[in-house]
């Protein structure tokens, strides 16, 4: 760290429920004040979230559904957006995904509605 003018650094690993999903290292450079409690804390709150939005990025198919799909899920929703009828397809898709996926805000209603009511 000296020859690049580093005096100190900051590490945390980001974690979701006890998995690790990133790590960060923040550094100061020589002369300014050291890192402390304060700093610590912070980056304690945030490593939470930080690794709920990583994990969010980093969803491979699972084994049981690579390449295993018989048909396109199919979920039809009313003008209300009240799921109607959904497919086998979609149940098994919908089941498998990770727990706090993300989903673009448009998508929430399509999304999270039929997990609840099958």
């Amino acid at each position: 760290m000296r020859p690049r003018a580093l005096e100190d650094e900051l590490r945390a690993v980001m974690r979701v429920d006890g998995r690790p999903w990133g790590m960060l290292s923040l550094f100061r450079a020589r002369g300014r004040r050291s890192f402390d409690n304060d700093d610590t804390a912070l980056l304690g709150r945030l490593s939470g979230p930080l690794a709920q939005r990583l994990r969010s990025y980093a969803q491979p198919p699972s084994p049981s559904t690579a390449g295993s799909t018989t048909g396109p899920g199919l979920l039809v929703f009313d003008p209300d957006a009240t799921l109607v009828s959904i497919n086998t397809t979609a149940r098994r898709l919908l089941a498998e995904m990770p727990a706090g996926a993300a989903v673009p805000a448009c998508a929430t209603r399509t999304v999270e509605s039929p997990r609840r009511r099958w």
